[in-house]
């Protein structure tokens, strides 16, 4: 008999034993990494990809992919399978695709309504906004519009992915839970 079969064998029950908890790990350590990288508005990859600013920005102090008081893309990453060999991030908003990878988003051609709410005094009628019904109580005329159809490019703001920077601290966090496997080993 091998002298060294009996304890090789226990090693490979100790580490099979743990890594379920690893693969779990895994998973978290890359969901802190997918909000770290909401924090630094940008993504930690081979290099710092910082993401593009928004067009037109009206708000400059809000983090960009994050809506007035909203946080929804950002809390969206959840583990959505995971097993003995693997974690899957998922995240749960439909639109977190065309941010996280880019791309153009084509809008149809569609009717609307333009609505009015007062004429100042150089005689045009200003745009009004209907979000409350005190608002809607102040519109004065509406007409209907037809919108064009029109393509929206969307820039890669890269939050989630394959990184060097995450591999790193996924081996980091196995090397600082892998000797818990090897505990009962004197």
């Amino acid at each position: 008999m091998n002298p060294f079969e009996r304890p090789l064998s226990d090693i490979e029950k100790q580490i099979n034993a743990i890594k379920p908890q690893l693969v779990h790990n895994m998973g978290v350590t890359a969901l802190y990494f997918i909000n770290e990288n909401f924090e630094k508005q940008g993504f930690q990859g081979e290099v710092f990809e910082a993401w593009d600013k928004r067009q037109d920005d009206k708000d400059p102090g809000r983090p960009i992919l994050q809506g007035k008081g909203t946080v929804h893309l950002k809390k969206s990453p959840f583990i959505s399978h995971e097993d003995a060999e693997r974690t899957q991030i998922t995240s749960s908003e439909p639109y977190s695709k065309i941010h996280n990878e880019g791309g153009d988003i084509n809008v149809p051609e569609r009717e609307g309504y333009m609505h009015f709410d007062k004429m100042p005094e150089h005689g045009l009628w200003r745009l009004g906004k209907i979000g409350t019904i005190k608002q809607v109580e102040h519109i004065k005329a509406t007409i209907p519009v037809t919108i064009g159809a029109h393509v929206i490019h969307m820039p890669r703001r890269h939050f989630m992915g394959p990184s060097p920077v995450l591999n790193e601290r996924i081996k980091e966090m196995i090397r600082r839970e892998l000797p818990s496997a090897f505990k009962i080993i004197s």
